[in-house]
Formats: C-alpha cells, structure tokens, sequence
C-alpha cells in the first residue's frame, strides 16, 4: 500500500490498480477484504474502562513519592486525560504511553501533547492504510463487475 519509489512514466506514485496488481502477483488479493475488515475493526477508539484504569495506573506510578493531590485534582486530571484521549484505537494509545513515558525526561507525567505527538501519526498511518485499502476494493469490485 504504499507509494511506487521509483515511477518514470509520469504516473502517480500510487493507484489503486497497481496495488491490487501488486496483491494479485503475490497470490494476496483474497485476503483483502478480510485485512481491511480487521484494520477497521482495530481503528475504533479505546475502551473506556480500559483508558481510566491505565491512566490511573501512570497517575499512581508518578505520583507515588509526591504528595498526596486533593481528590478533586486526581478527578479533573482523569477527566480531561480521558476525553482528550479516548478517540484513539486501543493499541495506538497503549504504545503512545508507553513510548511518552519512556521518553519522558521531566519525572513528571507525560502531557496529552506528548501522548499525542507519538499517537497522531500513527492514527494518520492507519488513516490513509485505510483509505487506500478501501480504494483497492473498490477497483477489485469495478473490474469483477466488468
């Protein structure tokens, strides 16, 4: 699915027509629609039980040695962490604190903005995978109706 490296002719750097070209010359275009079905299914945004319960986690492991946060600070922190992060797919932002706690040379929690900066890329990654996949399976659903 991704872009020709090397195209003389003038033509775009992909199509729809090559990829599938591509996919039936490897013996794979019948697992099209199966693989855009579960690239699909992975891209629907994060179980919310599952985000408050790894948030609280990070929360507890920073703030561990600090002192205590009034409950009411610990509730607005989770809230706004939640809604600013729960559009994202389930596996995007796992690796997205991980890698922004990894990364994290402050000793304080990562900010949504540094979660961001490694999710958002990989959402558009998945994004424009999709987009490409669904334009090949339409081209293949063209020329078996032809």
């Amino acid at each position: 699915m991704a872009d020709r490296a090397y195209v003389f002719d003038g033509s775009a750097a992909w199509t729809p027509g090559h990829a599938l070209a591509v996919l039936e010359a490897k013996d794979s275009a019948g697992m099209l629609d199966a693989t855009l079905g579960a690239i699909q299914a992975s891209s629907t945004p994060v179980p919310r039980e599952w985000l408050v319960d790894r948030l609280t986690a990070m929360w507890t492991m920073f703030m561990a040695s600090r002192r205590d946060a009034s409950p009411g600070s610990v509730t607005i922190w989770l809230a706004e962490y939640v809604r600013l992060l729960d559009d994202l797919p389930w596996d995007v932002v796992a690796i997205a604190i991980d890698g922004a706690i990894r990364a994290a040379r402050h000793g304080f929690l990562p900010s949504v903005g540094e979660i961001r900066a490694i999710s958002d890329p990989l959402v558009e990654e998945r994004r424009c995978l999709l987009e490409r996949l669904a334009a090949v399976a339409d081209h293949a659903a063209a020329g078996a109706n032809n």
